[in-house]
């Protein structure tokens, strides 16, 4: 496949990707002399939503501190994607991966990774895998939000913990209950939902 021209943004900025087009503020024949592309990939399920954007955001900010560009690729949720992207950022000889929403990847070819000691670092979430993780504390969040409510005169409080069959769900539903028994309430409403707008 033909690879399409790309044009470099100014230093600092990050790189983009449309559909399944990678695009690079640095093209990766410059790794090959250098040994290192100061790149780092990052694999977005989506960038229009409300939770990665931010996310996304902080990485560039980040990277940009340390002199370091982002390779971003929206991937979607697709799982085998995921993990062929995976062997792309190998191949592309940047230097460490970021993955948000690891529960939606195929482990082994991360394992692989972590095995050969590429850097690869998981956002929102764990698998069984030597690599490291930024999580969220779901739990704490939970708890806090829940007293926050309470202490403005709150008693019949509902919670909207997000699908039923994510750990980090049964965290904020742990940590909404554990307030309102603190406070000596009774659980009210508990609605398992997705995270879309409806």
């Amino acid at each position: 496949m033909a690879r399409k021209k790309e044009s470099a943004p100014p230093q600092g900025e990050c790189a983009m990707c449309h559909g399944s087009t990678w695009l690079s503020s640095e093209r990766p024949a410059r790794g090959l002399t250098l040994k290192r592309t100061n790149t780092v990939g990052v694999l977005m399920p989506e960038f229009d939503s409300p939770f990665y954007g931010p996310i996304l955001d902080g990485v560039h900010s980040a990277l940009a501190r340390s002199g370091y560009q982002m390779l971003v690729s929206c991937v979607g949720q697709n799982i085998t994607r995921k993990a062929t992207y995976v062997q792309l950022l190998r191949e592309r000889k940047i230097d460490g991966a970021l993955i948000p929403t690891p529960r939606e990847v195929d482990v082994e070819p991360i394992r692989a990774l972590a095995d050969d000691r590429f850097p690869v670092v998981l956002i929102d979430g764990m698998i069984d895998a030597p690599v490291s993780s930024v999580v969220i504390d779901n739990f704490d969040g939970s708890v806090q939000a829940t007293r926050h409510l309470i202490s403005l005169g709150h008693s019949r409080i509902a919670i909207l913990s997000g699908p039923a069959d994510l750990p980090e769900s049964h965290d904020r539903v742990r940590g909404y209950t554990r307030a309102i028994q603190e406070a000596g309430l009774e659980p009210d409403v508990l609605y398992a939902a997705g995270y879309s707008a409806e």
